[in-house]
């Protein structure tokens, strides 16, 4: 369960913010399969929120037209992936298939329009969006230890590259669906006597539609001895969005 809150500077057709608060929620399980190194994963999360606006539309006549106003949504989220797992000599590696689901209704938006000595008040519709994505992945994960005088594992350098298929398809006022390939790569340095872990992850996808890049740092803690953990992390989108992150996870 959790909180968030987010602003979107707008700088397109118009400029502005769109600030928002909500919650979510959800489970997550994962089980093993007939004891052959086949990992079945799923969850299933709802969240909700309200968002308000405050744009100006420029380059109208005769005066920029500014608009104000807010909706709200909800929306519901499932998946389930199958992976398995093959250690070699000098790495292991990670097959992974997966669909992930997505629906997100929004009421109707409330909307004020105004220039200079004039306004008006309006309700626009939202259309539902529905969606989701299959996604098969090859992952290659490679460790190296470091010890001791007494043979005690104390460092753990760990390098994950991950090459990998996907289809995306989206239902709304229409329905598209769009396939490419995608290359995800991360290393992390945990200290295993402190239970301090950073490391840096890096992300590309490219399809006919779009390309999409991003990265990010991420630190962690262990806390509670090691029945929890404090996290910190930030990345950057492909637009130059960045987005900061920060969390206590507690095991019980």
């Amino acid at each position: 369960m959790g909180l968030y809150g987010s602003r979107s500077q707008i700088d397109t057709t118009a400029r502005g913010t769109i600030d928002g608060f909500g919650g979510f929620g959800g489970l997550y399980g994962a089980m093993n399969l007939n004891d052959r190194n086949f990992i079945l994963d799923y969850y299933a999360a709802a969240s909700v929120g309200m968002h308000r606006f405050d744009l100006t539309f420029g380059e109208t006549v005769p005066d920029d037209i500014d608009a104000e106003g807010s909706y709200n949504y909800w929306a519901a989220f499932g998946g389930v992936s199958l992976s398995g797992e093959r250690e070699f000599d000098s790495f292991t590696l990670v097959p992974r298939a997966g669909l992930h689901l997505r629906h997100a209704s929004a009421g109707s938006a409330d909307v004020t329009a105004s220039i200079p000595g004039y306004s008006e008040s309006a309700e626009l519709s939202i259309d539902d969006q529905s969606g989701g994505r299959f996604l098969g992945e090859l992952g290659f994960e490679f460790e190296r230890n470091d010890t001791d005088s007494q043979g005690e594992d104390t460092i753990l350098r760990a390098w994950d590259i991950t090459p990998g298929v996907y289809c995306d398809f989206f239902s709304g006022s229409e329905t598209t669906t769009n396939c490419g390939a995608r290359l995800g790569m991360e290393y992390s340095y945990s200290n295993l006597m402190s239970g301090f872990t950073f490391g840096a992850s890096v992300d590309a996808e490219a399809d006919d539609v779009s390309r999409r890049v991003s990265a990010g740092v991420f630190m962690e803690r262990a806390i509670m001895d090691g029945a929890g953990t404090m996290n910190f992390g930030a990345d950057v989108t492909q637009n130059g969005q960045p987005s900061l992150e920060a969390g206590v996870d507690i095991n019980f």
